[in-house]
């Protein structure tokens, strides 16, 4: 019998502890890769074709180039449909204002806590039907 396949998501963020909290939120249930910079990021994305984005809008390793730059050379680049969730610590609002401008498909703040995180995934996960 098969192995099922595990969906995969790709972390850009250039906080380790940042990306090690979104691991430990969802490594049970998905494969995590992480990126800790916009060049990073776009290597992985050239090997690999992940089923969701976790990206943190503010990547000081890569100042030239906001995360809100890289949600739109991502959707624009790509040719499947890969939802992007911006992840932040700044405030729901302006998370929701930076999301639409971008084209990303949700947001979620840093301050919600790993229960929260692993729950947006899901919802996601469920509208997609992967």
């Amino acid at each position: 019998m098969g192995q099922v396949k595990r969906h995969t998501i790709l972390v850009v963020d250039d906080s380790e502890v940042s990306r090690d909290f979104a691991r430990y939120a969802l490594e049970s249930a998905f494969d995590v890769f992480a990126a800790a910079s916009v060049d990073e990021a776009e290597q992985l994305l050239e090997r690999m074709n992940p089923d969701l984005v976790l990206l943190d809008i503010q990547l000081r390793e890569s100042p030239q180039v906001s995360g809100a730059d890289l949600c739109r050379r991502i959707k624009a680049r790509l040719t499947h449909l890969v939802p992007i969730i911006l992840y932040s610590a700044r405030s729901d609002e302006e998370l929701a204002a930076l999301a639409d401008d971008c084209g990303a498909d949700g947001y979620l703040s840093k301050v919600n806590g790993p229960h929260a995180l692993a729950k947006k995934v899901h919802e996601i996960r469920s509208m997609i039907l992967w």
